[in-house]
């Protein structure tokens, strides 16, 4: 945050200056580690470069990011694909310092903000890149949304729209902001009320059950489609009592998430609360019951729950950013950020050739 001394001077605020710093050095480590033709992700995304699109350009998917791809290889040369990777990296890089600092509440601050930055961009930035670049769309616009001086509910929509253009799992974010927007335009005492909120809850946990259900019945073509753009079916999905437990867990994240996410939006301005109620009440639990009934059914095409828990971690990591951006985040975002930055380090170790 800047502010003018008696001189009429803009100072920065120092405290939120090191947790942009600290966020710089982490990413330029991670990047400098992990990133590289190590990752199979890299290697996929190099023959999308090398093909001006490859199967995205063929089948009309995600046109924004096949866009990108095409005026990059323009500007960086058809052997550019390093400089391309590097200059995406940096952009994540610049955005979540400017996250860092704008996400300041004091010195304790810094240890919730840089696990909560580390947590969303190192993974998108490395592997992630097309899902990551859909992200940071809709995480820019939410940033105007929950500043105090943002704009509101149009802003948020443009974000969800092209970032969904960018990568088709955006898509969920629409149905935040158009759910929001309901909130938004009817009546103010609907978003005041506990049982409102717990209803989302139930209807988010109703949600994700059938599209469990659609899952399930579509299976076969989901398996077919997988194969006609070059994908592995043939990975078995594992159980145990470990990842039962793991996924428990990540339950309690969830709730912890969404009371967080709840109680910091509290007096923002009436789009911000009803997004974050509808992001916190509808669309994780929808996403994380999706993901919890895939696990316990063993479900024989693993990539796709493996899809779901990424937009599951997703949507928890853009909760946490709105914490950040309301300046609440204390001692109880710490355990979710820290498990969240852990657990991407994880796929960052399984998603090595």
């Amino acid at each position: 945050m800047t502010h003018r001394d008696d001189a009429g001077r803009i100072s920065l605020d120092p405290i939120a200056l090191w947790a942009s710093a600290l966020v710089v050095v982490a990413m330029a480590a991670l990047y400098w580690h992990f990133s590289g033709p190590i990752f199979a992700d890299w290697i996929g995304y190099r023959q999308l470069w090398d093909n001006d699109g490859g199967w995205l350009l063929r089948e009309g998917r995600d046109p924004l990011f096949v866009s990108l791809l095409h005026q990059s290889r323009r500007l960086f040369g058809e052997n550019g694909y390093g400089e391309f990777r590097f200059a995406l990296f940096a952009i994540f890089t610049a955005v979540g310092a400017r996250l860092a600092y704008l996400m300041r509440a004091g010195w304790v601050s810094v240890f919730f903000v840089v696990p909560i930055i580390i947590s969303a961009f190192m993974l998108k930035s490395l592997v992630q890149i097309r899902e990551g670049l859909a992200f940071l769309i809709v995480v820019l616009s939410l940033i105007s949304v929950f500043r105090p001086k943002g704009g509101g509910w149009f802003i948020a929509g443009i974000g969800a729209i092209a970032g969904t253009l960018t990568h088709a799992g955006a898509g969920i974010f629409v149905l935040a902001w158009a759910v929001a927007c309901g909130f938004y335009f009817g009546p103010a005492r609907l978003l005041g009320s506990k049982g409102v909120r717990d209803a989302l809850l139930l209807v988010g946990v109703a949600l994700g059950v059938a599209v469990t259900a659609a899952i399930f019945q579509f299976s076969q073509f989901l398996e077919f489609s997988l194969q006609d753009i070059g994908t592995d079916t043939t990975v078995d999905a594992t159980g145990g009592i470990w990842k039962y437990l793991y996924w428990l867990f990540n339950g309690l994240l969830m709730l912890l998430t969404r009371h967080q996410l709840l109680s910091a939006a509290w007096g923002s301005r009436k789009f911000s609360y009803s997004y974050a109620t509808v992001l916190g009440s509808l669309i994780i639990p929808l996403i994380y019951t999706t993901c919890i009934m895939l696990v316990f059914s063993n479900f024989y095409l693993p990539i796709i729950t493996a899809s779901a828990t990424r937009l599951l971690f997703s949507t928890m990591e853009i909760g946490l950013i709105i914490i950040g951006l309301r300046g609440k985040a204390n001692w109880m975002t710490l355990p979710i950020a820290l498990a969240l930055v852990a657990d991407q380090f994880r796929l960052l170790i399984i998603e090595r050739i």
